[in-house]
């Protein structure tokens, strides 16, 4: 265990007692694919979480570089249908490095899913086009609306995947973009382009053929929700 993230667990479990139910570590340093600019994201679960304790635990948190998501108990095991996509996400890539393991009996609704992800689709096309239309010409602000939209959309790909396949998410950027873009049809190798305003008019295109895509899946019945 990362010695910072060590000392910080001591240090809640001092403040909260027998109420710490959980520390979740997730994403890239939960695997060991983390880079030298990654987060490292971390989730405390507390019985009955109250504003009192996040006062008194923040001496502790001030020490350390990435705020940790706090959640009360009964919230976090309410809150997989409002965020199934990064509910997914951390059931894929966790550890529990103290307490509890709140995750790996964790039910995710594949239309819950599947709703959540027509949302984000929509949103990002959305910030693409307002920001194309009031920017083509600014190329700074074009390489900026990039590089800002990639992390929602490998969410948005991810999460394709795990609507339409029971196999793992590869964890490689490459092939996540490889699997859907022959999956729903688009030519992926604008990516590659040096040529930010031919990279954001294709990802706006394409965008839209995923959203379509998105719209189309059924993942719902009358009678039931698939499970991921």
């Amino acid at each position: 265990m990362n010695k910072n993230i060590e000392i910080l667990i001591n240090d809640i479990k001092k403040i909260i007692g027998d109420r710490f139910l959980s520390a979740v570590l997730y994403g890239s340093y939960a695997d060991n694919t983390q880079s030298k600019t990654s987060d490292i994201n971390l989730i405390v679960v507390i019985e009955q979480l109250t504003a009192l304790d996040l006062k008194n635990l923040h001496p502790a948190v001030k020490k350390w570089k990435n705020t940790p998501l706090f959640m009360g108990k009964t919230e976090w095991f309410a809150s997989s249908d409002v965020y199934p996509m990064e509910y997914a996400d951390i059931k894929d890539r966790h550890s529990i490095l103290y307490g509890d393991d709140i995750v790996s009996g964790l039910k995710i609704d594949k239309c819950h899913l599947r709703l959540q992800c027509e949302s984000e689709t929509k949103n990002l096309l959305i910030r693409l086009r307002q920001g194309y239309v009031a920017n083509s010409s600014d190329k700074k602000a074009i390489n900026e609306l990039i590089l800002n939209s990639s992390k929602s959309l490998m969410a948005i790909f991810k999460t394709i995947l795990r609507l339409t396949s029971d196999e793992k998410v590869p964890n490689d950027k490459s092939q996540v973009i490889n699997k859907v873009s022959s999956l729903i049809g688009f030519d992926a190798k604008f990516f590659n382009s040096k040529n930010n305003n031919l990279i954001i008019q294709k990802l706006i295109d394409s965008i839209y053929d995923v959203l379509k895509y998105v719209d189309k899946l059924e993942t719902c019945n009358k009678n039931t929700c698939k499970e991921v």
